[in-house]
């Protein structure tokens, strides 16, 4: 882990006079009309505990030497790699099915090449040839592979044959679609700041259209128009709003209670709760 001191504004006594004049609509002005300007926005050095993209690179690439390896990881040291891999970084291993939220989010992290996909909206393989493959040169327009001046063949796919390539990426969409199939609709969640004795309260029913239901509307049909838009399968998908709400519930181990309903169901009341949220925050 590295410390970097990257520069940041912050509020500061210190005093450039150089800029004094941006200050002036903020300052207290004397009776002998001197302007008296008590803190400016100045550079700081903010020490910043997180990995830099050498680290991050020095992780991954001790995992992939242990795996060719054939060795594993000391088990009583933690390694956490807290940043993806910088721009322009690739991975490729053979992903196990069925796919998990866990998986994806490595693959987001070590930028899989299959992930690639997921971020260009590509789903066959024809594009991903054509849109992610032959611009790094893995394939050439005239469709050869294996080009020994290519870093990408001659490393992560030197043990490959492009057939098994597509026949992996082939399974790949297709379980993200199969995963996609289960979604019947989209939830737009508002977190609130107020408990649900608020939202029961009948005196708040104009105040509470004001300021939470009409935004609500406007995400809502927001959302819809651009659904419309796309003429794909996420085009017809119903649309539901919940406000997430905050409670104490110490005794409980469910992070997420559904609360009484609200507008006749139309929009899902849900406690948050807190001590549990904290809980996993903090660990």
């Amino acid at each position: 882990m590295l410390v970097t001191p990257p520069d940041r504004l912050g509020k500061s006594n210190k005093f450039d006079v150089s800029q004094i004049h941006r200050y002036l609509h903020q300052a207290v002005y004397l009776p002998n009309h001197a302007a008296y300007v008590d803190e400016m926005l100045l550079p700081r050095r903010v020490m910043q505990f997180e990995s830099t993209d050498i680290v991050t690179m020095y992780c991954y690439l001790f995992c992939e030497i242990k795996q060719q390896l054939g060795e594993v990881v000391n088990p009583e040291r933690d390694m956490i790699i807290n940043a993806p891999l910088p721009t322009n970084f690739y991975s490729f291993w053979e992903i196990s099915f069925p796919l998990d939220s866990e998986s994806l989010y490595k693959m987001y992290y070590f930028n899989h090449f299959f992930y690639l996909a997921i971020k260009n909206y590509i789903t066959d393989w024809d594009r991903f040839k054509k849109e992610i493959l032959q611009p790094l040169r893995i394939i050439s327009s005239s469709g050869d592979y294996k080009d020994e001046s290519n870093v990408f063949t001659i490393s992560l796919f030197r043990d490959i044959e492009l057939e098994e390539i597509k026949t992996q990426f082939n399974n790949f969409i297709q379980q993200l679609l199969d995963m996609q199939q289960l979604l019947d609709n989209f939830e737009i969640i508002d977190i609130k700041y107020l408990d649900a004795k608020y939202f029961r309260d009948p005196n708040k029913i104009e105040e509470i259209k004001r300021r939470s239901i009409r935004k609500q509307f406007v995400y809502e049909h927001l959302l819809q128009k651009t659904l419309e838009k796309r003429n794909d399968q996420y085009s017809n998908l119903t649309i539901r709003s919940s406000f997430w709400l905050p409670s104490y519930r110490p005794d409980d181990s469910e992070l997420l209670q559904d609360d009484s309903t609200f507008m006749d169901g139309y929009i899902r009341l849900k406690n948050v709760n807190f001590k549990l949220l904290a809980e996993t925050y903090l660990a």
